[in-house]
Formats: structure tokens, sequence, C-alpha cells
């Protein structure tokens, strides 16, 4: 209570227009800052939303490619588990081989997050990102539309998407396919982005201060000339009117 009156008393000092000054600028920041978060939302989520379509397009693409199509790729969550065929590896490796490349992962999992295969043992791949069995079953669970996205740590603590997609073979969920490529790129053009909101948010806030104190100042100059008429009218000048 004390310091409250004491902020009232130390704002009563700051010069009106000073305070309507202060308050137009607090309100406008509050507004930029709102804006430019959100630019950086969307912008951010557009870009892994595409990150995570190309790399579903990219896998239907691979696995239409088989000539007996040994399996198939199901929207999330898929049917029910079913066993492993016999010859599973081999299809397994091709399209593992298929879809790991510089800028892309890909690993086979069995319906419990076991390791069938993988592409990191091949040269210049992305480092590999590991899952949790009930992560990956709850991911599954949750995308109806076959749209979600992780975004999980590799071994070396750097941020990467990640998209599961149920390969599917007789009706039956026989394996799942994970695909993980790093969000360094995205993330570089997130910074560069915020970068430039924060020199638009600075070179906005200085051009306002300026305008603000003119347009306030000329708004307040009848009551500023008011104020300068009552003090000389207090020190004698009744001849003077408001």
């Amino acid at each position: 209570m004390w310091s409250m009156k004491r902020l009232q008393r130390w704002t009563n000092r700051i010069p009106i227009r000073w305070r309507l000054t202060l308050v137009s600028l607090g309100v406008l920041t509050l507004l930029l800052s709102a804006l430019g978060l959100t630019i950086l939302f969307t912008a951010e989520q557009a870009l892994l939303n595409s990150e995570a379509t190309a790399l579903r397009n990219e896998a239907r693409l691979a696995v239409g490619g088989f000539r007996n199509h040994p399996f198939g790729i199901v929207e999330p969550p898929g049917p029910p588990s079913g066993p492993l065929p016999s010859n599973f590896q081999i299809p397994a490796g091709i399209l593992v081989q298929k879809l790991a490349s510089a800028s892309a992962n890909a690993t086979v999992l069995t319906p419990g997050g076991s390791v069938i295969v993988t592409g990191s043992d091949l040269s210049l791949i992305p480092l590999p990102v590991t899952l949790s069995p009930s992560l990956i079953q709850q991911t599954l669970a949750n995308d109806s539309q076959g749209s979600n996205y992780l975004l999980a740590p590799d071994v070396q603590k750097q941020r990467q998407l990640v998209v599961l997609m149920p390969l599917v073979s007789q009706h039956h969920t026989i394996a799942i396919l994970q695909l993980s490529t790093p969000t360094r790129k995205v993330d570089e053009f997130i910074t560069t982005l915020r970068f430039i909101l924060l020199l638009g948010v600075i070179g906005a806030l200085s051009f306002a201060i300026a305008l603000t104190f003119l347009l306030v100042g000329a708004a307040l100059r009848p009551l500023v000339d008011m104020e300068r008429t009552s003090r000389r009218i207090a020190q004698g000048s009744l001849s003077l009117r408001l």
C-alpha cells in the first residue's frame, strides 16, 4: 500500500505530456510485441508443417515404388499390430536406403518401438532420434489426421522434426516408419525473422516517440496556456481572463 502511494506521488510529478506519451508508447509496445510473437509462431508452424508434409510425401512415393507392394502406408493410428512377414527385413532395408539422405534419417521400428532397420549406419546421415515406446504409441494414437509431428533432440541435443507413419500389410500394422530431419534451416530463418522484427519494432517505436510527443504537445497547448494564465492571475494580474 505504501509503495503504491509512493508510486502515485512519483507519477504525479511527471508532466502530463510525458504521462500521456508514456501510456501511448506502452500500449503500442504491447501491440507490436504481440504482433511480432504471432508472426514468429505462425511462420515457425508453417515451416515445420511444410517439412513434415514433404517427409510424408517422400515416404509415400518410396513405398509406392516397390513392384509387389509388400506393405503400404496408412494414416495413424493404423490397424492393430500383426506379426512381421518372414522377408520383411529386405524391403525395409531398401525403403530406408531410399529415404535416408544428407537431410533426413529413416528408421523402421516394430510396433513396440524396437529398431528393425536404421539409416544411421550410412554416411552423411543426420544423427538418430530415439523415442520411447510410450511416446510413439501416444503420438500415433493422437494423430487422427496423419498430420502431427514431434520435435525431439538427437544424441547431440540438436532439435529434429520427427514424423511417424504406420506400415501395414494384410490389414495389420507390421512396423512403424520414423523419419527425422534437423530443424536447423527453420531455426536459422526464425532467428533472422526475429532480428528483422526487433529492428522493425525499434524503428516503429522511435518514430512513434517523436510523433506522439509532437501530437500530445499540440493537443495540450491550450491547457498549458490556461495554466500559465492562472499562475499570472494568482500572482496579481487580475485583468487577465481564461
